[in-house]
């Protein structure tokens, strides 16, 4: 953990990544990679020079019936984390945006005409 640390660290350093007032959000999963890089930020909230919020997030995506968000919920209780659960529409609905915004990029950073 403390290699983790020091590398969020140095990146928000480096970068100049988090400012005081700032709400930082990580995707959670349950996983364990997204955890541990949920407790690393909460972990480094207590040394960290500036002063934000942090959030957690997982996007059920209802591909399956059996999502369990309870084992996240608790943690970000006990660390006084916010945490959002989103439901899309329908993974057809969340598809199409994903498209949409993708194609819509390509062509800004082509600089081509869209309606």
């Amino acid at each position: 953990m403390r290699y983790i640390l020091s590398c969020i660290r140095r990146a928000v350093d480096d970068f100049d990544m988090i400012q005081d007032g700032d709400k930082v959000a990580v995707g959670v999963s349950g996983g364990k990679d997204s955890m541990v890089l949920l407790k690393a930020m909460h972990l480094y909230r207590h040394f960290s020079k500036a002063k934000f919020e942090l959030h957690a997030i997982t996007i059920d995506m209802g591909i399956t019936d059996d999502m369990d968000t309870d084992a996240v919920k608790k943690l970000c209780n006990e660390w006084n984390i916010q945490y959002h659960v989103e439901k899309p529409i329908s993974i057809e609905w969340y598809s199409r945006n994903v498209r949409k915004r993708t194609l819509l990029t390509v062509l800004e950073d082509a600089s081509w005409c869209y309606p």
